[in-house]
């Protein structure tokens, strides 16, 4: 045991060099749209996530910030055409695990604002986490390679919080009961595009599906925070992407309800870097996310009145949801 003891002391010593902190550098650009808007007052921040496990025990027992919060990298908002561009340095022992966080007011929808368990005021802000991939972040004062985000129409759907409080589940039924329609089944239209790129190249031949929500209201909520297919959900169209990375799908469907589309999204972008495939070089690993389609995209008839334009997506990147109940917070990522 002693022998042990030595041999670790001595590669401590022989590689301290390599346990001292060092500069690390990223750097981010995209574009964020709103329609044909551009979302100005949209709030945009670069973090670097340390000891996340530690830190929520340590938040959940003590109701304090974590022993060692994260770190903010960053903030900036989208310039008048919508671009923004975030340079970053950070000194730390271990590699930065980094994720942006954007803060937006594109739709306006309510969503809860959950503030060190303690500020509970619904505000007019929609948020969106996501990791930044590791392969982007390098060592020295400078960053060596750009991560280009692409361009986003933020009217997408994507991340629902659940607050799980009387109000919110003795309001929601009434609003299903006002959208009925009377009770007679009517087609609903719906027209998508957009383009997928993977890194600097387009992406060929990701799948794209789209399908109806048809499930109750607590199994879309589980559903969609594990960014997953329903296993009761209608199946309406599938399509794949071009060589250009672009796809068009669209679809109808007949229902005396207010329907739910959402396009279900297969892509290897990166997949073999994962480390379920590193572990299992024969396992073939695809990505998935799931976007929900704006209800003001679904037309009634037999046509699309209008088209919801995705934008241009790097698939690069991971999606994390995050949502809050008292005294926890999850984070999901895809």
């Amino acid at each position: 045991m002693l022998q042990l003891l030595l041999l670790l002391l001595f590669w401590l010593l022989a590689n301290f060099q390599l346990l001292e902190s060092r500069m690390q550098a990223v750097k981010i650009r995209g574009i964020f749209q709103c329609g044909a808007e551009i979302p100005r007052n949209a709030t945009i921040e670069l973090w670097d996530e340390d000891e996340p496990l530690i830190n929520f025990v340590h938040e959940f027992f003590n109701q304090k910030k974590g022993i060692n919060p994260d770190d903010k990298l960053f903030t900036t908002h989208p310039n008048t055409d919508g671009s923004f561009e975030i340079s970053a340095t950070h000194e730390e022992l271990t590699k930065l695990s980094l994720y942006m966080v954007v803060y937006h007011q594109c739709e306006h929808l309510f969503h809860f604002k959950y503030n060190q368990f303690k500020d509970r005021e619904f505000q007019r802000w929609r948020r969106f986490i996501f990791r930044i991939p590791g392969q982007y972040v390098n060592d020295g004062e400078e960053a060596i390679k750009v991560f280009d985000l692409g361009t986003w129409n933020l009217q997408f759907k994507f991340m629902v919080i659940c607050t799980m409080n009387i109000i919110t589940l003795s309001i929601l039924p009434l609003a299903l009961i006002s959208n009925t329609d009377g009770f007679i089944k009517r087609n609903h239209s719906f027209a998508i595009h957009g383009k997928f790129m993977c890194g600097e190249y387009p992406l060929h031949r990701a799948a794209i599906e789209l399908w109806e929500d048809n499930r109750s209201l607590l199994k879309s909520i589980v559903y969609i925070l594990r960014q997953k297919r329903g296993p009761n959900d209608v199946y309406i169209a599938r399509t794949n992407t071009n060589e250009y990375g672009e796809f068009a799908i669209n679809g109808s469907y007949r229902s005396e309800y207010q329907v739910n589309p959402y396009i279900y999204v297969y892509h290897r972008c990166d997949a073999d870097k994962l480390p379920i495939s590193k572990s299992r070089p024969t396992f073939k690993l695809w990505r998935t996310f799931v976007i929900k389609v704006p209800g003001k995209y679904i037309s009634k008839g037999n046509y699309a009145l209008q088209l919801f334009d995705l934008g241009v997506y790097n698939l690069q990147f991971q999606f994390a949801v995050s949502f809050f109940l008292p005294f926890y917070q999850f984070m999901i990522k895809s």
